[in-house]
């Protein structure tokens, strides 16, 4: 699934059908993969609380580029500058 909607929310409409199928067909998926964890999302906070909803559903997002096991403390603190960085140039524009 292809998509050209910016990443600075999770209010998009191939994000929004993809997370309903999931739902709809709990165990069947239980990976997601994007490039890079700033096409997954650009802010923080929201992509925390999504990875929390899909590790609910049972499904770990994973970026090819920058793979994590998210399990391992350590690698919390990699995923935090993954996230934050993107953020943080949005940020910049904004001002």
């Amino acid at each position: 699934m292809t998509e050209d909607y910016s990443a600075k929310t999770f209010e998009r409409p191939q994000w929004k059908k993809l997370l309903l199928d999931l739902k709809k067909t709990r165990g069947k998926a239980n990976l997601i993969l994007f490039t890079k964890w700033d096409r997954f999302s650009r802010n923080t906070s929201d992509a925390y609380l999504m990875i929390k909803i899909l590790n609910q559903l049972g499904v770990e997002p994973q970026a090819i580029e920058q793979p994590l096991e998210i399990s391992i403390p350590e690698n919390k603190v990699m995923l935090a500058l993954y996230l934050t960085t993107p953020e943080i140039e949005n940020d910049k524009h904004l001002t």
